[in-house]
């Protein structure tokens, strides 16, 4: 304690170790500090501190300030070589402490470098094309005031045309669309997704050509990407070749004209079957193709070199005038551009025909990556810190037989690198093993190539790591009196002291922060897996007709015959099986992204929208969904087949319909009557709230009044098998066997509405599963440190508890010695960690509609684990001293 009074200024002593000649500053530093202690005597502390003070300007005078040198020494790689042997040889003899930091290290590595792949792959979306930067996907948006705003990236089909023939500046324009259909190679028949498009397709998306030619300029021409060509015609040449392609009613003879190789993951289009785009007037109706009114393809146009997406965007108003004329006011029809390299990460825009990720799963990931990055180097800095009383004794040897400081700073960093350099090494060989499961986890096909990007990435990581680790050990460590060191006067400082404190304290914030995020994803989860969605979704098998859709003029109805009269085969084949309580056919089952929206104005002309799906009389029972008022649809009534309708509770209030059973839906759908109300179910995911919907059976009335019409997702016809069985497997066997009998031209497939239901949360489930995996290793690095805290702190008390035993002290109270000293910092981190978690878990709960209660149980949950897992930590070591015979302690000091 009198020790500690008698110390010199602390602010003084750093100046004069930073300017003082390495050299002069032991002899000066002794001399100053003996004046210092006399100072105390004769006139008290204040007047010391100032005397000192005083004293050290006073040297600070080119004669003692030191001589830099900007040079290295001639024989400085031998100097370097030395250096790294005798961190190697630290190493070796610190086998804990080094094994500690390596550990930490390596697994923040091999963490790091996964995600930096990831994240990687995210970025480098559309990147591959030659001309990528100056690829644009047109955008269309329809304004009519509040709540009729109308924003599509489906465009209508003159666009594309309109642009090359109004602007020089687009070099090429290419029109984009699919369409689940039949293919045929002899009798074989499968269901694919075949895209259409422009012939200037390759001018603008340059895939690799392995055979052929890829022009797409005759009208069957079929161009097959390599896997596909392989599943079509094997190891033979497929130039020239011929599959069929069922287009409207019948099958068209495509010829293959061209190979591409198989499409990176990280590319937006990713086509098997491309065909020339004038082929969609098989399914597509002249007004359809012409109307500025549909919008069914994307657009995409290259623009020339020198043009800015801005500049042309400027000149698009005057060219949607010209086409619309008087039809729109200013500003209420408005086409845009998009980059490519943008459409994959940006979610202001609406989903096209490709799929979108979020940016803000990169920026999570890549946060969470720095996150455990940070925590294996505090831990680092905290051993440093722990450890520095028995560091300071070799820097004062080291400075008493001639070391300056700048050598003993290299040495350090030397140390730190060289754990750094193994810890990644060790790293990047566990991202090998590991990579196939985390693509598996991710769902990606990443891979760990040897690239300019990776090594530069890699050596930054080594780079940065090795110097924020090995600054506390090089900068403080070395500038340690060696006096004051071998005198045995030591003093570690108040603040060095809270620096280590500090630093446990902030590395369990983010432990706390990361097992509080996982706990309200997981939960958040759960709930959305075991929401009532107000209908059965277990057991119930979905398969697709695979018929075309034709939602335009008189195909509609025979439309709606040919796949309802299948069902009626199939339902009653089906019904031979005990397995099968029920079958319904829809448009749309649950599970998938959307229901049909209908758009239409009132007769007070507000623009109004419901959603909407075609279904047989089954559809109600087969999903058991919940009738409030009214009946179900009778089979043996004309009027219902015709014009009857079922709404949900929202529908009913959104239109005022108080009394719904018996009421007419609003003009111009008035022909349609209601017969029940259902209660409300969810036919979206939980991402979005419940809107108005309605059941249909006939709904071409419908259509045909309406003003707008949007399929949010593939709307061809599907039958729902519910069924009863312990065997899954062998009932799903069971209905493929008479598939075959019933459609013999098409295959069976299928999917299970819970699995589908699953699949709508997929991504915030893999972010759940990632950060999970994160939080474990988070909190591992983090108990690793504390472990080895615990361990230092018990070496430096051995002395301490040796006396305490021998004076009668219990084990427990030994023990709470360092329990209660790292208790009060994690429960110190902990009460930091609560509302920064709670902010930005509410954030992440902001994009579900339904959601969980953010409530004191989770918080208290994470509180609860954090204590178990780091008394675990600390235990072990306290227990291990308080049992020691303290007479080997006292020996020992």
């Amino acid at each position: 304690m009198i020790a500690q009074k008698n110390q010199p200024p602390h602010r003084a002593q750093q100046f004069l170790r930073w300017f003082c000649d390495p050299e002069l500053l032991p002899e000066i530093e002794g001399d100053l500090h003996e004046s210092y202690l006399e100072w105390i005597g004769e006139e008290g502390i204040k007047k010391a501190n100032l005397r000192y003070w005083m004293n050290v300007l006073t040297f600070f005078r080119p004669y003692f300030i030191a001589k830099r040198q900007f040079s290295q020494p001639a024989n400085s790689s031998a100097m370097f070589k030395n250096y790294f042997k005798v961190a190697y040889r630290n190493l070796i003899k610190q086998k804990l402490y080094s094994l500690i930091n390596i550990s930490g290290l390596m697994v923040s590595f091999t963490f790091c470098i996964l995600i930096w792949l990831y994240v990687q792959d995210e970025l480098s979306f559309d990147r591959s094309y030659t001309h990528a930067d100056r690829i644009y996907r047109a955008w269309v948006l329809e304004d009519y005031g509040p709540d009729e705003v109308f924003f599509n990236t489906h465009t209508p089909m003159p666009l594309g045309p309109a642009l090359d023939s109004n602007f020089s500046e687009v070099k090429a324009s290419v029109r984009v669309g699919n369409f689940s259909s039949l293919v045929q190679k002899g009798g074989d028949t499968q269901s694919e997704k075949v895209f259409y498009a422009d012939p200037q397709f390759f001018q603008l998306f340059n895939n690799e050509v392995l055979s052929g030619e890829v022009s797409l300029s005759k009208l069957q021409d079929l161009v097959l990407t390599k896997s596909y060509a392989v599943k079509y015609f094997g190891n033979v040449d497929p130039i020239g070749k011929t599959l069929s392609i069922k287009l409207g009613n019948q099958f068209q003879a495509f010829n293959v004209s061209g190979v591409v190789a198989d499409l990176p993951s990280n590319v937006s289009l990713q086509y098997n079957m491309l065909i020339p785009y004038d082929n969609n007037k098989a399914f597509t109706g002249e007004r359809g193709r012409a109307s500025w009114y549909n919008v069914s393809v994307e657009t995409y146009a290259l623009l020339d070199e020198q043009t800015h997406a801005m500049t042309l965007e400027g000149k698009l108003d005057a060219m949607v005038k010209q086409v619309l004329g008087e039809n729109y006011k200013p500003g209420e029809y408005k086409v845009g551009l998009q980059p490519l390299t943008d459409i994959r990460l940006n979610t202001e825009f609406p989903e096209g025909g490709v799929a979108v990720s979020d940016w803000k799963y990169v920026y999570i990931l890549s946060a969470v990556a720095l996150l455990i990055l940070v925590v294996a180097c505090i831990n680092f800095v905290t051993l440093a810190v722990g450890r520095s009383l028995s560091r300071a004794k070799e820097v004062g040897v080291r400075k008493v037989v001639g070391a300056v400081r700048r050598q003993l700073m290299s040495q350090f960093w030397s140390e730190a690198f060289l754990i750094t350099f193994i810890s990644i090494l060790l790293g990047i060989l566990l991202v090998i093993v590991l990579l196939p499961y985390f693509n598996q986890l991710a769902g990606k096909e990443l891979s760990f190539l040897i690239s300019l990007q990776n090594i530069l990435f890699l050596l930054g990581l080594v780079w940065v790591v090795g110097f924020l680790a090995g600054v506390y050990p090089a900068l403080i460590l070395s500038g340690f009196s060696p006096l004051m060191i071998l005198r045995g006067s030591m003093n570690m400082g108040y603040s060095r002291e809270t620096l280590r404190k500090g630093m446990v304290a902030f590395q369990f914030v983010l432990a706390a922060i990361l097992i509080i995020g996982t706990l309200v994803m997981k939960q958040q989860m759960t709930y959305l897996q075991n929401k009532n969605l107000g209908f059965d979704k277990e057991q119930i098998v979905v398969i697709p007709q695979n018929m075309q859709n034709r939602m335009s003029g008189s195909t509609m109805e025979q439309f709606m015959e040919e796949n309802f009269g299948r069902k009626q085969l199939i339902q009653n084949a089906l019904g031979r099986l005990p397995e099968v309580k029920e079958v319904t056919t829809s448009f749309f089952t649950f599970g998938q992204s959307g229901w049909i929206e209908v758009g239409f104005t009132t007769e007070e002309g507000t623009y109004r929208e419901f959603n909407m799906n075609a279904v047989d009389q089954d559809f109600v029972k087969t999903y058991g969904l919940e009738m409030l008022q009214g009946r179900d649809f009778d089979e043996e009534s004309g009027a219902d087949a015709r014009s009857g309708v079922l709404i949900n509770e929202t529908f009913a209030r959104a239109f005022n319909l108080k009394e719904a059973v018996g009421s007419t839906l609003p003009p111009p759908f008035q022909e349609y009557q209601v017969v029940g109300v259902l209660s409300d179910f969810h036919y979206q995911s939980l991402h979005a709230a419940i809107e108005p919907a309605l059941l249909v059976m006939n709904p071409y009335g419908i259509f045909k009044g309406s003003e707008n019409v949007m399929f949010e997702d593939n709307s061809t016809p599907k039958i729902s098998v519910k069924v009863q069985s312990e065997n899954l497997a062998q009932t799903v066997d069971k209905l493929k066997e008479v598939w075959k009998e019933v459609a013999p031209d098409q295959q069976f497939e299928f999917s299970f509405v819970d699995e589908k239901l699953d699949a709508q949360y997929r991504a915030e489930e893999r972010l759940s599963t990632i950060l999970s995996i994160t939080t474990a290793l988070g909190i591992f690095i983090s108990c690793l440190g504390l472990f080895g805290l615990v361990t230092l702190s018990m070496s430096k008390k051995t002395k301490e508890i040796g006396i305490r035993k021998v004076l009668g002290a219990s084990v427990w109270q030994v023990m709470a010695l360092s329990y209660k000293e790292f208790m009060l910092l994690i429960g110190i981190a902990f009460l930091v960690a609560v509302p920064v978690s709670y902010l930005m878990m509410k954030r992440w709960l902001a994009d579900f509609a339904y959601q969980i209660d953010l409530g004191a149980p989770v918080f208290l949950l994470a509180g609860g684990i954090i204590v178990v897992i780091a008394s675990l930590s600390i235990v072990y070591q306290s227990m291990k001293a308080a049992t020691s015979n303290p007479v080997d302690s006292l020996r020992s000091e």
